[in-house]
């Protein structure tokens, strides 16, 4: 009897694809003990029990399958192409109403160790990857909603709170990477966001659908009064976002919420799409 039979609960699969003894996409030792040993994949299971979503998790060790990592939505056709008709049969069985995730080893800009969170992390990767092409699932295009949605959200807060001026956009904003760096790491009620690590600001969106695939929603901390970041000099933060003095301290929690709510909203509408699809990561 495998793992997965002892379970009921959103994760309706998790198995390996390859001889994780052998070399292949997963290359470093800890990762394959953490995409194999029987505690990693229990805790795999309990990270993701609160969410709404019945999820497939594979972990592919199998050579020359890595240089598809992080390619998004495969179909059956490019699906057969990469892995052959057996396991690409095996991956298209019983799909309907899966959202099954194929892990081509570990990649990610920065090296983290293959735990729960980055898997739901880098989940979001994967979706968004599919953006590239007029054939792929409408669940990339609800990605990219999401992303829209946060930013004018985000940018409206800059603006119409903090008094930052020419952010009319629902596009991030690279000279206000700064801006955004301590926003999100001011708000997020994450670990990274707690220890102050949010350096690139789309990272906050992928943290946030992490944040939602394992609790089921999304929290914010309130927008803060004041906040100091930037340089320092002499000790003291030398640029600052100050909110309005007009603004209540219920008005910055509320705004805080409605970011998290509208992009929790967008976040279901991305889990709803990708339901019957295969992606690879």
């Amino acid at each position: 009897m495998r793992l997965q039979d002892l379970f009921e609960d959103p994760i309706s699969d998790l198995d390996h694809l390859g001889d994780f003894t052998k070399p292949g996409p997963f290359r470093n030792q800890l990762d394959k003990k953490l995409a194999t040993h029987p505690v990693s994949l229990e805790k795999i299971r309990n990270f993701f029990k609160n969410t709404d979503w019945d999820i497939r998790l594979y972990f592919c060790n199998i050579s020359g399958t890595g240089k598809h990592a992080e390619s998004g939505l495969a179909s059956d056709l490019e699906l057969e192409k990469i892995f052959g008709k057996a396991i690409a049969d095996q991956l298209m069985a019983d799909r309907d109403d899966q959202i099954t995730m194929v892990f081509l080893g570990n990649s990610g800009a920065e090296r983290m160790p293959l735990t729960p969170w980055i898997i739901a992390h880098r989940m979001g990767h994967a979706i968004n990857a599919s953006t590239g092409s007029a054939s792929r699932s409408n669940a990339a295009i609800y990605w990219q909603e999401a992303e829209w949605g946060f930013f004018r959200d985000v940018n409206e807060v800059l603006r119409d709170v903090y008094g930052i001026k020419n952010v009319n956009t629902r596009t991030l904003i690279y000279e206000r990477t700064p801006e955004y760096r301590a926003l999100f790491n001011s708000i997020g009620t994450q670990k990274s966001s707690r220890d102050h690590k949010i350096n690139r600001p789309f990272e906050f969106l992928y943290e946030s659908f992490a944040q939602y695939l394992h609790t089921g929603n999304i929290v914010y901390n309130p927008l803060p009064r004041q906040l100091g970041f930037g340089k320092q000099a002499w000790g003291k933060p030398t640029r600052y976002l100050i909110a309005d003095s007009e603004i209540s301290d219920e008005e910055l929690a509320d705004a805080s919420w409605r970011i998290a709510s509208n992009l929790e909203a967008n976040f279901y509408n991305v889990m709803d799409a990708c339901r019957s699809e295969i992606f690879l990561m």
